[in-house]
């Protein structure tokens, strides 16, 4: 078939020729494999469906802030991996410790300066459960045996990190932007990190520098939440209003905040649909706001940077709602889970599969976007296709 019939078709002929040029940019792959599949002899009865539930409400105006460590931080990172490498090179196969270093690992591009009270609490045994399941870990806490195959590399880690210089790069960009925000006429931002240390530290700080802030987490009482919510929308002339509200991942459940159009991710989670919960706080139905912005803080040399410029940037979650794609974004997260966590892939090579797990799913994001939009032109609404297959089930 192939011979006979696509090696005289313009398309692939057009393609071949492009690919044999090489250096092809990041769109236009995935247009031409988009446009590959659509030559196979079973594109015409081969469907993909996608649910999206949620209209677009307001524009997103994504930023990304770069903000490299000192060279002091950077040798505190470096070491932290070496030390990675290390355990993993003695007790490869153990998902336990597994688990453990990379959110060590995760701390430590989040905010260095919370890996030292992180570090002191998984040796004293004190890891809150909830902080960790706020960290989005799919594993449970790790029980003391865990710790004690790897409890002096943490001890020789915690070290370095209670004798880090206190000059934080990070924490000036963030103090900019909460300033610049002051100036307009809607003075309110919002701040998220998975990690309750990080929040801890930004907070101490941010009051220190004369900003009304507040925190809300996982263990933050509901009442206080409301009390909270209630001070944060306030008009920034009352005295009891707050500038800056932080939030964990499980403290921004469950209130809207659409008074508030700015929020800056300190920290990301390797989950879309987290990053898509948080941004989702304020755009949403009642954003006065023409457009919203997302700040997001990004270290380069970590990994966490490599996932966020080759797939959370590039799969749109920044740009517009993802809406209900539940599958495609829980299989990018299981997958980015897995690249990251393989410690036998050089830089390169991580990024290169980053790279590619991105491209597919871009792919399957576009197809269902445009079979949605011929669903409704033909019927005239949108059908959630997990709603129709339960509907049959039953």
């Amino acid at each position: 078939w192939g011979q006979a019939i696509l090696r005289h078709n313009p398309e692939f002929i057009r393609i071949r020729s492009r690919l044999s040029e090489g250096d092809v940019p990041n769109e236009e792959r995935v247009q031409i494999i988009t446009d590959l599949e659509a030559m196979h002899t079973f594109a015409g009865i081969i469907n993909r469906t996608r649910r999206r539930d949620i209209g677009e409400f307001t524009i997103r105006k994504p930023e990304t802030v770069v903000v490299p460590f000192t060279p002091a931080q950077q040798r505190l990172h470096d070491e932290l991996l070496r030390v990675q490498a290390d355990i993993f090179a003695r007790l490869h196969g153990d998902i336990n410790v597994k688990f453990m270093m990379t959110t060590i690992r995760r701390q430590a591009a989040s905010c260095l300066f919370g890996l030292a009270p992180f570090l002191e609490d998984i040796l004293n045994r004190h890891l809150d459960e909830l902080s960790w399941e706020e960290a989005d870990n799919t594993a449970a806490v790790p029980q003391g045996e865990t710790v004690e195959t790897i409890q002096s590399h943490i001890q020789s880690i915690l070290e370095s990190a209670r004798s880090l210089d206190p000059d934080d790069p990070k924490l000036e960009a963030l103090r900019a932007t909460i300033r610049n925000k002051q100036k307009l006429p809607n003075n309110k931002v919002m701040l998220f990190s998975s990690f309750r240390h990080t929040l801890n530290y930004l907070y101490r700080h941010l009051n220190e520098d004369g900003f009304r802030v507040g925190m809300i987490h996982g263990g933050t009482p509901d009442e206080e939440r409301v009390d909270l919510r209630g001070r944060f929308e306030k008009h920034r002339d009352d005295a009891d209003s707050l500038d800056v509200l932080l939030f964990s991942e499980i403290g921004c459940e469950g209130l809207d905040y659409q008074f508030c159009d700015c929020i800056v991710n300190y920290d990301l989670p390797w989950n879309p649909m987290r990053v898509e919960q948080r941004i989702g706080r304020i755009d949403r139905n009642g954003q006065k706001s023409e457009s919203v912005a997302i700040i997001n803080l990004i270290t380069p040399g970590t990994v966490d940077a490599d996932i966020y410029e080759r797939c959370l940037l590039r799969i749109g979650v920044f740009n517009s709602a993802l809406g209900g794609s539940e599958e495609i974004l829980g299989e990018i997260t299981k997958e980015i889970r897995d690249i990251a966590d393989n410690f036998t892939l050089s830089e390169e090579d991580r990024r290169a599969k980053l790279q590619q797990l991105a491209d597919n799913k871009i792919r399957l994001i576009q197809e269902q976007e445009e079979l949605e939009q011929r669903q409704m032109e033909l019927f005239g609404i949108r059908l959630p296709e997990d709603r129709m297959r339960k509907e049959i089930e039953d």
